[in-house]
């Protein structure tokens, strides 16, 4: 007889969301509400949760594990809500592109989430559709809203890629798109290595499945190569369980310990040293030792990011090992939300241009996009007592401006809203529009989910500064309008 209570797969759930879960998120997963409003889904996961010791209401409106239960220990690892990624990799006009992927759950059963065609599967040759399409296939409509969905996904889920570089491709497409996946991943390679078995060169599905299983998978089709992959994940969690690695923690503590190689010959920095970084977003550079930036990149989580680095992985690119070889400091920025490390990210490219970064990260382009309307949107800032504001004007460059939560001393604050929103325009100019175009896709891809004041319905700067603190108020208590 099954004994667990809601609370408890609740509970479970947001163990597994280091970043946060929403009420509505809750209600709909676990209450079976269908498409409710955020107040009536707040209300209702709060009268479960409220008295729940495990668990606190973040500032900014997700419910989160209190710091003092350690629950990830008691967590089976079993229950980590894993998606197995798989991508069917070929040239296309020369270049290497993704055609295919499938998302597998290996566990509770191991059930296809997702089967989606990169490429239109009519572009094949005949006897390549027979012999790779399938009933789990999606219709193919367009890469853009294939890939909106695999975001999505693994946005919520803990991904294991066959190799890195798979993971690389499948992240530079939704880079491409202005989309950025999560640092929540792992690779075959590693499972391998922490269960003590060699890894074979290269790193290929059909060798790695017969090394567990002394035999070949059944492959039908481009989504059973996500089946196998799947099956080799189940199995090699299996393995971790025997050695008494039974949550997500403890195989973060044992490969730190084991597995992870610190091939970074000039750095004065450590392994230990990323260990210690918080598990929030944030903007990372490493310079050289001229104190000059060599690479600049963003994080949604900066610690398992940066763990990344470390691992010494069959297929490590070029880049990397150029990386390592000229990196000897690095520097870290603690943000408050996405947002602010897409932009900070972005500013702080443009502004010393590392010979790490891809030119595209560098190029000053005009980008394609709608602007939004005069509005300020609420986020969350890194230090508890202030909040963190965006200020959008049609055609003026973005200003980012921290505030005190009790808004104290806003004569300041007021003027500048007067000023930026009121007065004569200050255009943005030709290389302000990539920071634009990165911002507005962001903002209107989370916009259900903001605090957003619309500054174009009201007529003064105290009108504005009066609704961001009735905005604010819901961002603390976790309601959105």
């Amino acid at each position: 007889m099954n004994s667990r209570t809601v609370n408890d797969n609740m509970v479970d759930y947001i163990c597994s969301k280091e970043e946060g879960v929403s009420s509505l998120e809750l209600a709909e997963s676990f209450l079976k509400f269908n498409k409710p409003d955020n107040k009536m889904a707040h209300i209702a996961v709060s009268g479960i949760l409220q008295r729940e010791k495990r668990c606190v209401l973040g500032r900014d409106g997700l419910w989160y594990i209190e710091q003092k239960y350690d629950i990830k220990t008691q967590q089976p690892i079993c229950n980590i809500p894993w998606a197995v990624v798989h991508i069917l990799m070929g040239p296309v006009k020369g270049a290497e592109k993704a055609l295919h992927i499938s998302i597998w759950s290996p566990f509770q059963t191991q059930d296809c989430i997702l089967s989606e065609w990169l490429v239109n599967p009519l572009s094949l040759s005949y006897e390549e559709r027979e012999a790779m399409t399938s009933g789990y296939d999606r219709p193919f409509d367009s890469i853009s809203t294939a890939l909106s969905r695999v975001i999505k996904i693994l946005d919520r889920r803990t991904a294991v890629f066959l190799s890195s570089r798979q993971q690389r491709l499948i992240f530079k497409h939704c880079s491409n798109m202005g989309e950025f996946l999560s640092d929540d991943t792992l690779l075959l390679s590693q499972l391998f290595k922490i269960v003590g078995i060699t890894v074979p060169k290269p790193v290929e599905l059909i060798p790695c499945f017969k090394i567990l299983f002394s035999r070949d998978p059944t492959i039908t089709s481009a989504c059973h190569y996500g089946e196998a992959l799947s099956e080799c994940i189940r199995e090699l969690v299996l393995r971790l369980s025997e050695m008494n690695i039974n949550t997500r923690e403890e195989l973060d503590v044992y490969e730190q310990k084991e597995i992870l190689t610190a091939n970074w010959v000039n750095a004065v920095f450590s392994l230990s040293d990323i260990a210690a970084l918080p598990q929030s977003p944030g903007v990372y550079g490493f310079k050289n030792r001229k104190g000059e930036y060599v690479y600049i990149g963003k994080a949604k989580n900066l610690r398992r990011r940066l763990m990344s680095y470390f691992r010494d992985t069959e297929e490590s690119p070029e880049k990397l090992e150029k990386l390592r070889q000229e990196a000897y400091e690095l520097k870290t920025y603690k943000c408050g939300s996405e947002l602010e490390s897409l932009l900070y990210e972005h500013r702080l490219i443009k502004k010393y241009q590392p010979i790490f970064n891809l030119k595209v990260d560098i190029n000053e382009r005009r980008g394609f996009y709608a602007p939004l309307q005069d509005c300020v949107v609420l986020l969350h800032h890194a230090q508890k007592d202030k909040g963190m504001s965006f200020w959008f004007r049609q055609e003026q460059k973005i200003l980012i401006k921290p505030f005190n939560v009790d808004f104290g001393k806003n004569e300041d604050l007021i003027k500048q809203l007067e000023v930026f929103f009121f007065k004569e325009k200050l255009p943005a100019d030709y290389t302000d529009f990539p920071e634009q175009e990165i911002v507005f896709r962001w903002v209107k891809r989370k916009k259900e989910s903001l605090s957003i004041v619309p500054v174009y319905r009201m007529g003064s700067a105290e009108e504005i500064f009066d609704a961001m603190r009735g905005y604010w108020k819901d961002v603390e208590t976790g309601i959105r309008e």
